[in-house]
């Protein structure tokens, strides 16, 4: 059953999470996450009704379980609200996010367990991740769409979130100055002209241009990078990895005349590269899931 719940999870926290609710959370942290909360609860009610139904149980306990979860989500989310301005690097950012999302997976398995809607033990946990790996791991239908709806909402919506902000410091300025969105260009031209008294005069003159340009909107790059590791994971399920390549190509040729800006060639190289790592590990994964 933990695997219906973190697909629930995951949906809440990076799908059904809009920018609105984001800063309406910044502005009034207690009425933002209590509004988080009660949609946690409700799409765990959903998730759990799903369950009941199909495989039975006590549904007072497991109302209870998806009440326990909402609430553990608001204690872990209150704290990390408090945490998230006390320092503003990359890395602390970074550590904040993942271990966030840890000390969610651990209160679902936690809450589940106490519940006895679950069990779990150190050895049966090392052994299934064992047979995972191995690819002789006993799927139950369901438990297998799950895993692969729960791979598919982190490698599109939660890792744009965590390369958002792993990337924060790499990222060009929003405003239009010189080497930032600037491509440059000189050319040699000779130039003639008539004197007054007829005799016709030649120079050679430099010519300087430069463009300057407008970035695509953040949510585009966005949706590109999702729509890019969504494809990595499909290519790998479908066992087509020299496709990757076109994709690499393709996406290259979209950015070509930006190359020429040396920050914002960094700034593409390690975005992909993130990404593309990001989409591999997960295909893997789901490669396994569907073994």
């Amino acid at each position: 059953m933990w695997l219906w719940i973190l697909f629930g999870h995951f949906l809440c926290d990076f799908m059904l999470q809009s920018n609105r609710l984001i800063e309406f959370k910044k502005k009034n942290p207690a009425k933002g996450l209590l509004a988080h909360s009660f949609i946690h609860a409700g799409v765990a009610i959903i998730i759990i009704g799903v369950y009941w139904t199909i495989h039975g149980g006590t549904i007072g306990i497991l109302l209870l379980g998806a009440v326990m979860i909402a609430g553990s989500h608001f204690v872990i989310d209150f704290i990390k609200m408090a945490l998230v301005t006390k320092n503003t690097s990359t890395p602390y950012q970074t550590g904040l996010f993942l271990g966030d999302q840890a000390l969610h997976i651990i209160a679902i398995i936690f809450i589940l367990h106490v519940l006895g809607l679950e069990s779990f033990s150190f050895s049966a946990t090392y052994e299934s991740a064992v047979q995972f790996t191995a690819g002789t791991y006993e799927w139950k239908t369901m438990d297998r769409v799950m895993a692969l709806g729960s791979i598919l909402i982190v490698g599109t919506y939660g890792a744009g979130y965590f390369l958002g902000i792993l990337l924060k410091d790499y990222a060009p300025k929003d405003d239009i100055q010189k080497n930032h969105y600037t491509i440059s260009n000189e050319k040699t031209e000779v130039r003639t002209r008539y004197l007054p008294n007829g005799e016709k005069e030649s120079e050679m003159v430099t010519v300087k241009t430069e463009h300057l340009f407008k970035d695509s909107p953040q949510k585009i790059g966005r949706y590109i990078g999702m729509l890019e590791r969504f494809l990595i994971i499909f290519l790998l399920l479908v066992q087509l990895p020299h496709g990757l390549a076109f994709l690499a190509a393709l996406k290259s040729l979209t950015r070509f005349k930006q190359f020429d800006n040396k920050q914002f060639a960094e700034y593409y190289l390690i975005g992909t590269f993130s990404s593309s790592l990001i989409g591999f590990i997960l295909g893997v994964c789901a490669l396994a899931v569907i073994r």
